[in-house]
């Protein structure tokens, strides 16, 4: 049972997730006095994003979207919007949808629907929680809260070191993580979340550090050597 559920959920395909398991999500969320009408595809308060004839779901569904979430709900006093496909959005369409999430209505829940969520936008994954179809748990595999951090203190030195060009404070700070790939992965993911949703991202040379991080988390999931993976950030 899906406890303290986040405004924003993305499932995979890749992680067992199909229309199926998308319903029972809806139930949990709902209730279970709504679950006939979530399977039959009638709840009024459950609506799917999809794209039209076109290849990628567009910046007008999203803007639909946007503004009818402001509106009351007819039943359950929530409203849930699946976005099908959310990994083929135009950047049009994930920059307006990234502003919904950032300060989502009250009573309002948003399920991502994709195959691979990397072809997101990493201010979008950053505000999503991914959920592990056993038991419907909500995991922080690839992305971790930043409020429950503890490594605050690390980040604020690293955006310090970059901007004085301390390649030695970098490294130690950086060493730090590097004797776990799980703590080291999740500071990484911690550090780039930092950077991208404060006013530290119009910064140029950090700008070059999230893009080298995205690069060396993705040598981590191939399991290459920790120490060489991180010589490339520097």
């Amino acid at each position: 049972m899906l406890e303290n559920i986040p405004h924003a959920l993305i499932l995979e395909s890749c992680r067992g997730f199909g229309i199926q398991e998308v319903k029972e999500v809806c139930t949990q969320i709902l209730g279970k006095e709504h679950e006939k009408k979530i399977k039959k595809n009638i709840h009024p308060d459950v609506y799917f994003v999809c794209k039209k004839e076109k290849n990628s779901v567009g910046i007008n569904e999203i803007r639909f979207l946007i503004r009818d979430c402001f509106l009351n709900s007819y039943e359950s006093g929530k409203k849930i919007y699946i976005i099908k496909n959310s990994d083929k959005m135009t950047f049009q369409a994930q920059n307006a949808l990234l502003k919904i999430l950032e300060e989502p209505p009250e009573n309002v829940y948003f399920i991502l629907l994709c195959e691979n969520h990397r072809n997101l936008l990493p201010t979008i994954i950053s505000r999503l929680c991914f959920l592990d179809k056993e038991n419907f748990d909500i995991k922080s595999k690839d992305i971790i809260d930043e409020k429950s951090l503890k490594s605050e203190s690390e980040i604020l030195d690293f955006v310090k070191a970059v901007s004085g060009n301390d390649d030695y404070e970098i490294i130690k700070i950086l060493n730090k993580f590097s004797k776990n790939r799980e703590i080291l992965k999740k500071f990484l993911i911690s550090l780039k979340i930092k950077i991208i949703s404060s006013e530290l991202s119009c910064d140029e040379k950090l700008i070059n550090i999230c893009e080298k991080i995205n690069y060396v988390i993705k040598l981590i999931d191939r399991n290459v050597n920790l120490s060489l993976a991180l010589c490339l950030i520097v």
